[in-house]
């Protein structure tokens, strides 16, 4: 029998589409049926099974056929779950308007790898015409508790053609209907009194049964689809994993305790270990899509659990300087705080891996001046403790019409000053909102500016540069802009670009020398930092356009009307009103685009003869919609040291914008 196309269905479950249930099957060819026997009032056992010690994932999409059909209206994509499986006795025989369960367990392979198998059922809409159908090419052999094991016949295929489904045309048997899976029929507990169960080996099958008919099937999360994840069988591979790489890191030579003390504190294998248990929940409405990941943790071993699960009490609405951000931002987020003990550690640790790295490659920087960046750096990290918001966007009109010119352009002056106009509207802007004094952030910023003049660093960059000939970049202080406070800072990094230049035109006969051209002198792009004071807090605004800086400058001051702030969106009450450690949101412009710095990096000409930039869009509502997000540390259940959850909402229109402009901006 094949059903492995139904393996792939439910694997491919959340993104599936169909309708309702299909009608009763027409004209079903009955064959004769091996001897089964079941009593007229079977008394199976569907009493409660614990879950298996191996079990790393169990998995249930409640209705296949209602949750994919939401999803195909969602992205007017049409897709069909029995389409999935094909024309086969599977899909004439299974009810996906109702659970589908995925359980994988864990077992050990040869040299210590752990390997996985997978088993997975469906409910069957009648016994009586599963054993019809199924027994065209199977034999359904008894087992324990009532079980029909499907056992595939070794027969030759028929040679007149049918037509089982009913539709007028011969049925196409697909070749692979009789595949390695192992299924059988057997009673259950829950909505479906019977259910088919497939797994890779008669072993694997036997050993899961029980849970998969009795255990998993209790599950009564009132959610379209539900995922739970136990590290518990991967512990062994993971500590043995985790000792691999330590040891890696004790050879590594030079710095090798700078980079065993910053895995040893923020450690990804320890922050697998400290989990106990993850579940995800989604549930799918006619307008969006609600997702809550829950991450329990049993242990407090790695730096990562420390700081991301160990502080409920600071969780709140967003605050205040959050809402001040600008109303047409594309990506923002806030966050109350982190860990001050962690803080601290990711400040020394970091900034000590930084400056292993500045001195650890071929063009190694001397090391006082590696040091001057990795104090800058440090300093950077400890301006982060307490509230931060950030936020960025691009004002896609305005980007759009600068485009246009350039495209039009008609002599390279024009595509030379154009395009930096052009690139200056793309890169758009970004601010980030601090809650410390001007007076600790200035000096920091200052740092850097500092470390650009410095002479090692200056000669580092120019032996780094690809183009040996261009000036290096430049990072110093700009002149002060009007209509901003006193104390406000303003910076300027300069980039150099090699203008292109065609190749001289051939000579007309060979006695004629060929014309030389003048080198033209290099490209400039900047971009613009403003540091800006705030009662006792700083604004941090940059980007290339310098009036678009400006204006978002004095937009963030005390006094500026909100009418342009986030205050006044509608699409992120949540975030103004349920209580969270950090949260935000997004749209596909604002993960889409590239940052100013990125775009201030780059050669104007070169960057715009390829593909749009803005993917296609031409309006402030394309790509636009908003999925907003929050990560709330929670009280941890008794035995338990922690809880981390991420919430999200998709909305319908999110998807869209996915669909219609993700593949053009990625």
């Amino acid at each position: 029998m094949r059903v492995r196309r139904l393996s792939m269905l439910i694997a491919l479950a959340p993104i599936a589409c169909g309708g309702a249930a299909p009608p009763p099957v027409q004209n079903a060819v009955v064959t004769t049926m091996p001897a089964v026997t079941i009593t007229a009032t079977p008394s199976w056992d569907t009493s409660p099974v614990a879950m298996p010690a191996n079990v790393g994932l169990v998995a249930r999409v409640t209705n296949v056929s209602a949750a994919a059909d939401k999803l195909s209206r969602w992205t007017r994509i049409p897709l069909s779950p029995l389409d999935a499986l094909g024309n086969n006795r599977a899909a004439r025989v299974v009810d996906l308007g109702k659970p589908v369960d995925i359980v994988v367990t864990i077992e050990e392979r040869g040299r210590g790898k752990p390997k996985p198998t997978v088993a997975y059922s469906a409910a069957i809409r009648s016994l009586d015409e599963a054993r019809a159908i199924l027994s065209e090419k199977n034999e359904l052999v008894n087992g324990e508790n009532g079980a029909l094991k499907i056992v595939p016949k070794k027969a030759a295929k028929p040679s007149q053609p049918q037509d089982r489904d009913g539709d007028g045309s011969p049925d196409v048997e697909d070749e692979n209907d009789d595949d390695d899976r192992k299924c059988v029929l057997a009673p259950a507990f829950g909505p479906a009194a019977w259910r088919m169960v497939c797994a890779e080996t008669d072993q694997a099958l036997g050993k899961i049964l029980p849970y998969m008919t009795r255990g998993v099937t209790r599950i009564t999360a009132d959610q379209d689809i539900h995922i739970e994840a136990y590290p518990a069988p991967l512990r062994k591979f993971l500590n043995a994993a985790h000792g691999e790489v330590s040891r890696d890191l004790a050879r590594s030579g030079p710095g090798a305790q700078v980079l065993a003390d910053l895995m040893a504190a923020y450690d990804p294998f320890e922050l697998a270990l400290d989990l106990d248990h993850a579940t995800l929940d989604a549930k799918l409405g006619d307008a969006a899509g609600d997702a809550s990941l829950s991450l329990v943790f049993r242990e407090k071993q790695s730096g990562l659990t420390k700081a991301f699960a160990s502080h409920p009490e600071l969780a709140g609405p967003a605050p205040a300087s959050f809402l001040r951000l600008p109303l047409d931002s594309d990506v923002a987020f806030y966050t109350h705080g982190f860990d001050a003990t962690e803080l601290d550690k990711a400040r020394t640790l970091g900034g000590d891996a930084l400056v292993l790295g500045l001195q650890g490659s071929s063009n190694a920087l001397p090391p006082s001046d590696a040091q001057a960046i990795g104090n800058a750096f440090k300093n950077t990290v400890g301006s982060l403790s307490g509230q931060l918001v950030y936020a960025r966007g691009v004002d896609v009109v305005q980007a759009r019409a600068a485009l246009s010119a350039f495209a039009a352009a008609k002599d390279d002056a024009s595509k030379a000053k154009l395009g930096k106009a052009a690139i200056e509207q793309v890169a758009g802007w970004e601010i980030v909102g601090l809650e410390q004094p001007i007076a600790k952030v200035g000096p920091n910023v200052k740092e850097y500016a500092t470390a650009f003049t410095r002479p090692g660093i200056v000669k580092w960059m120019k032996e780094d540069d690809s183009d040996p000939t261009m000036p290096v970049t430049t990072f110093k202080a700009g002149a002060a802009i009007a209509g901003l406070p006193a104390d406000s800072l303003h910076f300027e990094a300069t980039f150099f670009h090699a203008a292109e230049v065609p190749p001289p035109p051939p000579a007309s006969n060979a006695k004629q020398k060929p014309i030389a051209r003048a080198p033209k002198p290099p490209i400039t792009t900047k971009l613009h930092v403003v540091v800006i004071a705030d009662q006792g807090h700083t604004w941090i605004v940059d980007g290339m356009d310098l009036p678009t800086v400006t204006a978002k400058a004095k937009g963030l001051m005390p006094g500026a009307p909100d009418t342009t702030t986030l205050a006044k969106r509608a699409d992120i009450e949540a975030l103004r009103t349920r209580s969270s450690n950090a949260g935000g949101f997004f749209n596909i412009q604002g993960i889409g685009l590239d940052l100013p710095i990125a775009w201030a990096n780059r050669t104007p000409a070169y960057e715009l003869a390829g593909d749009d930039p803005l993917g296609g869009m031409t309006s402030p509502q394309q790509g636009a919609t908003a999925v907003p997000f929050m990560f709330t540390e929670t009280a941890p259940p008794a035995g338990m040291q922690g809880v981390l959850v991420l919430s999200a909402r998709v909305p319908k229109e999110a998807v869209t914008d996915g669909i219609s402009y993700g593949s053009k901006l990625f």
